[in-house]
């Protein structure tokens, strides 16, 4: 098969590595990168370190074939969207979904509407990973957490002999990404919402990797106050998840990740644009449709604003 990953970052370059090892073939398409780093990458690689490899040399997997977002791209079998939400318009404006089928891998919520006039009547699967996958320098990512990437039909069929989801699992789990299918998107994308609402913005605030969230009475504060706020929200949404599962699932996460930076740390300490509008900001708004208030969620908006102002 033919996979375009949109995205060179390290979910997208783990994926392409991962599944070009099998005998696929992979365009691994950079958004941002300038002419001379893409050709460095095609004479170098991007070299893929998984997990369990303490080498700091040699690498598992070394993948070479990066192309700018401004080539024009080749029909695919599959065209893998892992970008952050606040790039998904202006970069989809670029390009034509010239390929079967559309999957994307973003966090956030409140993007559906982009995506939809985008892929037109493209099958639209959309996952969540759980993946701890990190850029050291442009051409070297870590594979520091293996968790799964649930993998969902955007518009559900209960036969998975027709499910694109359910094919698209087991070419990943073939890959060794390890993945499982899941008969609602709403679910596995507002649980990630949730983790996503708590981890990110508290280590973007205090400037922490993401283990340290829990280490002092202030923060765990905060993460049971955020937790509390989601779980209200997503049970309005109709998630059936309860408060100490999201918490237990927040802790496995941060100390599986312990060493992980978060995107939205990543983005401030960059001078970049947040997510913040579809993590936090989205939570918010779906809680104004049940007349819910999160008045911690919103100091949360407020602090990072300033913060991002303050640095930009």
């Amino acid at each position: 098969m033919i996979f375009n990953i949109l995205g060179a970052g390290a979910i997208g370059s783990f994926l392409a590595s991962k599944l070009e090892e099998i005998g696929h073939t992979v365009n691994l398409i950079s958004i941002h990168r300038s002419k001379a780093e893409i050709e460095l990458i095609q004479k170098t690689g991007i070299k893929c370190f998984y997990i369990g490899n303490n080498s700091q040399n040699k690498a598992d997997y070394i993948f070479y074939n990066v192309i700018s977002i401004n080539n024009v791209l080749p029909q695919s079998d599959y065209m893998i969207i892992c970008l952050k939400a606040q790039q998904l318009e202006d970069t989809l404006s670029k390009i034509t979904a010239n390929c079967k089928y559309i999957m994307s891998i973003m966090n956030g919520y409140g993007y559906f509407h982009i995506l939809d006039e985008f892929r037109g009547n493209i099958p639209l699967i959309i996952a969540s990973t759980r993946l701890g996958v990190t850029n050291v320098p442009i051409n070297k990512i870590l594979q520091l957490g293996n968790g799964v990437t649930y993998i969902a039909d955007y518009i559900y069929n209960a036969d998975t002999s027709i499910s694109i989801a359910y094919k698209s699992t087991n070419i990943f789990n073939e890959a060794k990404i390890k993945s499982s299918y899941k008969e609602s998107y709403k679910d596995i994308l507002l649980k990630k919402l949730l983790i996503n609402s708590v981890i990110n913005p508290i280590t973007a605030i205090w400037n922490i990797d993401n283990g340290e969230i829990l280490a002092n009475t202030e923060r765990i504060n905060l993460v049971n106050n955020l937790t509390k706020e989601a779980i209200e929200v997503l049970v309005k949404e109709g998630i059936h998840w309860t408060y100490e599962e999201a918490m237990d699932l927040i802790r496995k996460i941060a100390d599986s990740t312990s060493k992980n930076t978060s995107s939205m740390r990543q983005d401030i300490l960059s001078g970049r644009e947040t997510e913040l509008d579809y993590i936090n900001g989205a939570l918010v708004n779906l809680a104004r449709k049940h007349n819910i208030k999160l008045p911690v969620n919103e100091e949360i908006i407020y602090r990072i604003k300033t913060l991002s102002n303050n640095l930009a």
